[in-house]
C-alpha cells in the first residue's frame, strides 16, 4: 500500500492511496472524497464550537412494541416503520393497523427507537376535526401515544394509522 501527496496544481491538491485519489482538496479549501467520508468524531458544521458538532447520523426500521393506553389490545401489523436520527433529533414514521381490538381502549400507545428527553412536549403531529389523530410525546422517555383529537378511542378494528413524530433525545 502506498499513499502519498499529489503536489498541488494551482487550483487542486489530493491525497492519494495506491495511486488513485482517495481525498481532493481546491483552492477555497472545499474537501471532496470520491467515495465516502467516514469521521469517529463526529463533523464540526459552521464552527467548531461543541453546539456545531454533528456527531451522529443514523437511518433505520424498528418494530415498536404497540400497546393499548386502556386494557389489551388484540393484535395489530405495522408497516414501514422507519427513524432517521441527526444528532438529538429522531423522526419516526409507519403505519399501524388494528387487527383485532381485544379489550383495548383510548390512546395506542407505540414503543421508540431511542428513549426521548424527559419532557412535558417532545413529539409533533398533526389534528384534524371530526376524522383526525394526533401523535404526540407526553413527558413520556419510551413511547408515542396516538390518540383521537376529541381523546375517544382510536382503538377500532381495521383502523389503519399513519404516523409521523419528531422528537429530542439526550
Amino acid at each position: 500500500m502506498t499513499v502519498s501527496v499529489k503536489a498541488p496544481t494551482s487550483t487542486t491538491g489530493s491525497i492519494q492511496l495506491n495511486g488513485s485519489d482517495v481525498l481532493t482538496i481546491d483552492s477555497s479549501g472545499n474537501l471532496t472524497a470520491p467515495n465516502s467520508l467516514t469521521s469517529t468524531g463526529g463533523i464540526y458544521l459552521g464552527g467548531t464550537a461543541s453546539a456545531n458538532l454533528l456527531d451522529d447520523y443514523e437511518e433505520g426500521t424498528w418494530t415498536p412494541t404497540v400497546t393499548a393506553q386502556s386494557g389489551t389490545l388484540g393484535s395489530y401489523t405495522l408497516t414501514n416503520c422507519k427513524y432517521i436520527r441527526i444528532g438529538q433529533l429522531v423522526n419516526i414514521m409507519g403505519q399501524v393497523k388494528i387487527t383485532s381490538v381485544g379489550t383495548g381502549s383510548n390512546a395506542l400507545r407505540l414503543s421508540l427507537p431511542f428513549v426521548t428527553t424527559n419532557v412535558s412536549f417532545g413529539g409533533s403531529g398533526a389534528e384534524k376535526t371530526t376524522l383526525g389523530y394526533q401523535c404526540a410525546v407526553f413527558g413520556e422517555t419510551t413511547g408515542l401515544n396516538i390518540r383521537k383529537y376529541d381523546f375517544t378511542t382510536v382503538i377500532n378494528l381495521n383502523h389503519d394509522i399513519k404516523f409521523s413524530a419528531t422528537y429530542l433525545i439526550n
